[in-house]
């Protein structure tokens, strides 16, 4: 066993090494340059000004706000599509394959690629609002509702939720496709309808797949920049953003405040992590336990 297991990290070593290289040194000179060391431009002091300048910004609480709440709601929307993507397709067995083959196509295509797509049909200028000014649904196409580059990050949150709501969806079916039908005839067998033996079976059997989904589009949302650039607001700006500008400043002393904002982004989505893998596991895994023990007991004992 143990030469197995040497063997087994000698094979893992090269791509745990490139990693080591890659990730660690990229992490370690990131870390060094928010602290402002910079020898270079004659900066080799270690400092902690350019994260209190950049805590202390009347720009830095807004900016996370919006960033919150764009991954929020994008993660809360595409995990409830998921799951009814996931529903819906487990009851269209005739269709089943063609549907999942639709799913795969916005989880492949770049989110570059889907933020043009809105852009270019959603815009005050662009294909949707054309078309009703055509038919005359329209005044001016400056009265369509802008929902790219607003505010709020509607246009975001839609190249969100196109992209990762099949993703969701996906992850569910790799888990439902094949022990969830099972459960499900057997459940529809002993009399349950088509709502208890989702919300009492499947879903239940979803539950950690759509967790563990929803974890990583919280991430990504949260700290991703090419999206929000395209179709977001200049003000409020997601923090990847707001670190983006910051870092291509002319002014090179200012660049270490850009960085350390990409620490700030890391760091907040490590706490996120170790809360769902630490805490959130914990409470799911009590209430499922003080639910399912009820039911494991004799029929005539009383609960406890």
């Amino acid at each position: 066993m143990k030469e197995s297991g040497s063997h087994r990290w000698v094979a893992l070593f090269p791509v745990l090494a490139l990693l080591a290289v890659l990730f660690g040194g990229g992490l370690s000179l990131g870390l060094l340059r928010s602290f402002g060391f910079q020898p270079l431009l004659g900066e080799s002091e270690l400092t902690l000004r350019h994260y209190s300048a950049v805590l202390s910004d009347p720009d830095f609480l807004p900016n996370l706000g919006h960033t919150l709440l764009v991954a929020a709601v994008s993660t809360t929307l595409s995990a409830v599509l998921g799951l009814a993507m996931a529903a819906g397709l487990l009851a269209s067995a005739r269709t089943f394959g063609a549907l999942r083959f639709l799913l795969r196509v916005p989880v492949v295509l770049p989110h570059l690629v889907a933020a043009f797509m809105v852009a270019d049909f959603l815009s005050q200028g662009g294909i949707l609002a054309r078309l009703l000014y055509l038919v005359g649904v329209l005044d001016e196409m400056q009265d369509f509702p802008p929902l790219v580059n607003d505010r709020h990050g509607v246009g975001v949150i839609l190249v969100y939720v196109w992209k990762e709501a099949p993703f969701v969806a996906l992850m569910v079916l790799g888990v439902l496709d094949h022990a969830g039908r099972r459960l499900a005839e057997a459940a529809r067998t002993l009399g349950a309808s088509r709502f208890q033996t989702w919300t009492r079976v499947l879903l239940p059997l979803a539950w950690p797949a759509t967790a563990t989904a929803s974890l990583f589009v919280f991430a990504y949302d949260f700290g991703a920049f090419e999206v929000p650039y395209l179709v977001d607001a200049a003000h409020p700006s997601t923090m990847a953003v707001w670190a983006f500008r910051r870092h291509v400043d002319a002014d090179l002393l200012q660049r270490p405040e850009g960085v350390a904002l990409c620490m700030i982004i890391a760091a907040m989505s490590l706490a996120l992590v170790y809360l769902y893998v630490g805490k959130t596991n914990s409470w799911m895994a009590r209430r499922m336990v003080a639910g399912i023990e009820p039911r494991l007991q004799h029929p005539g004992e009383e609960p406890r």
